[in-house]
């Protein structure tokens, strides 16, 4: 049952939300009033102005209880909603990848969807443990995120790959168990197969910025490259052969 005068409360907080100058006060009582303001902040998210930037504030102030509520803001036909929505979840960071996936695969239009994917592309490889279980829960995930979501992702390291092979190892096995019914695992292969190219010219481009040892080091005085540990070295960062 909704309290009258709550709801007085909540109406004169928001209008004091498109005022200029200090609202700090304003601020922290709607989001300590939490949920029951939650429906008038979700539709303050359409506005492009202060109001619509307060309104993100205040669910960055209510934290994770704000979680639901931004993602059901995700499914608005509003697309200022839904970006002020996505503003606010990835300042909120790993709590709200669920709803970003959810939104990317079950959004409510091809713009909610991607939007949402991007956010998770934006969010990159911190996303990317919650993608990868998605892939392992969900035939749809399995479908849609590996060329909206993870093939866009830049990999910084051979963890990320491990983890991709992982899960596609996973999903090989669950293949053979079911033999039938499993969605193809082509798409996944070829965001392996991208990364793996991904990083390995990030690997020449650091070994080409290596600075050279000194000359002694490479070429003792009077002793053959070839046949002594300096000249093993060598050929082990790039020189001679041994």
């Amino acid at each position: 049952m909704k309290n009258p005068l709550l709801t007085l409360r909540i109406h004169s907080l928001m209008r004091s939300l498109h005022r200029e100058g200090n609202i700090e006060q304003q601020i922290n009582s709607l989001s300590e009033i939490g949920e029951p303001a939650a429906p008038y902040l979700v539709r303050a998210l359409g506005d492009s102005g202060r109001l619509g930037e307060n309104a993100v504030r205040i669910f960055l102030a209510m934290g994770e209880p704000a979680l639901p509520h931004l993602g059901e803001a995700l499914k608005s036909e509003k697309s200022e909603i839904r970006y002020n929505a996505i503003r606010a979840l990835v300042k909120i960071g790993i709590p709200a990848i669920p709803h970003l996936i959810h939104a990317s695969c079950r959004g409510p239009s091809i713009g909610a969807r991607a939007d949402a994917a991007d956010a998770l592309v934006g969010m990159g490889e911190a996303a990317l443990p919650q993608l990868l279980a998605s892939l392992e829960d969900s035939w749809l995930a399995r479908e849609i995120l590996p060329g909206r979501v993870l093939k866009d992702i830049e990999p910084s390291s051979p963890n990320s790959l491990r983890l991709l092979g992982n899960s596609i190892r996973f999903l090989k096995g669950e293949q053979l168990k079911k033999r039938a019914g499993q969605p193809d695992l082509d798409s996944l292969m070829e965001v392996y197969s991208n990364w793996v190219s991904q990083l390995g010219k990030k690997a020449e481009v650091e070994h080409r910025t290596l600075q050279r040892p000194p000359p002694r080091f490479r070429n003792p005085i009077g002793r053959k490259a070839r046949n002594n540990s300096a000249g093993k070295m060598k050929a082990a960062i790039g020189g001679a052969k041994p």
